[in-house]
């Protein structure tokens, strides 16, 4: 998966950006300007981040820019997605620069869950933020790809239950239950990205927003089962969801998406 791939997940078309970059890249807009020395050619080349919060519908969009021959060219483009949840602490341990220095991916290893891998939409304007910080928060968000619901089987395990109270009776058996797990893996699919990754949880309140004519679902829910838990909010376009699904809170689902972080 790649942004092109993203923005097809959101009904967007490539023109799109024809469209919308001349005003998107404005002095209204510029978030960030700097310095990069692009590794393919060795030169330094002048950098423009720009984020337009006033794009079509809903999500705002970021552009980046460098000087090539006296004029701007655009070098990337997303959608933005926001993040309604508490943040995770955790201590980076990877970080993964294009060769532009203009997108980062991010990995941290929260307190005893996994390590989670990100693009950090920011990363033009806080890149210095994540190579020098040893520990982080992060607020996450996912863009989904594919939904379905979940199977939610019960297991019967012949051995005594890991956590068992002195005063009841001791028993030699106990009933795993898969409903209400929160799971998190990264991308392991053909055309993955390090910041993809396929995911169990279950749907809390939704509520609904539209970009470019796209009804798209919005839920918090548990990204890590954890303690604390780690938690992100889902944005999941209807095109995203299987033949025949229909979101409800309290709806186990999996499926597979794009996780965003933001520095908290």
């Amino acid at each position: 998966m790649g942004h092109g791939d993203r923005w097809a997940v959101l009904g967007v078309a490539q023109d799109l950006f024809e469209v919308h970059f001349p005003k998107a890249t404005t002095n209204e807009s510029l978030v960030h300007a700097c310095t990069k020395t692009v590794d393919e050619v060795g030169e330094t080349t002048v950098v423009m981040f720009h984020y337009y919060p006033d794009g079509p519908d809903s999500l705002p969009i970021a552009f980046t820019s460098v000087l090539i021959d006296g004029g701007f060219v655009c070098q990337t483009a997303y959608s933005v997605l926001a993040s309604h949840t508490p943040p995770a602490y955790g201590g980076v341990i990877d970080i993964q620069e294009d060769c532009r220095g203009i997108e980062g991916i991010v990995s941290i290893e929260v307190p005893d869950g996994p390590q989670l891998t990100f693009f950090a939409p920011w990363y033009p304007r806080d890149s210095q933020v994540y190579m020098d910080a040893k520990h982080i928060g992060v607020r996450f968000a996912a863009l989904t790809y594919h939904v379905q619901a979940a199977d939610s089987p019960e297991f019967e395990i012949d051995a005594p239950p890991p956590f068992q109270d002195e005063d009841s009776p001791k028993s030699e058996k106990w009933t795993l239950t898969t409903g209400g797990m929160a799971t998190y893996f990264r991308g392991v699919w053909d055309d993955a990205f390090e910041d993809d990754f396929r995911f169990r949880t279950t749907v809390e309140d939704i509520r609904e927003m539209s970009f470019q004519g796209v009804r798209i679902f919005v839920t918090e829910a548990t990204l890590v089962g954890v303690t604390p838990p780690v938690r992100s909010t889902f944005y999941i376009p209807e095109s995203s969801l299987a033949d025949g699904v229909t979101l409800k809170p309290g709806m186990d689902i999996e499926g597979s998406a794009w996780l965003q972080g933001f520095l908290a």
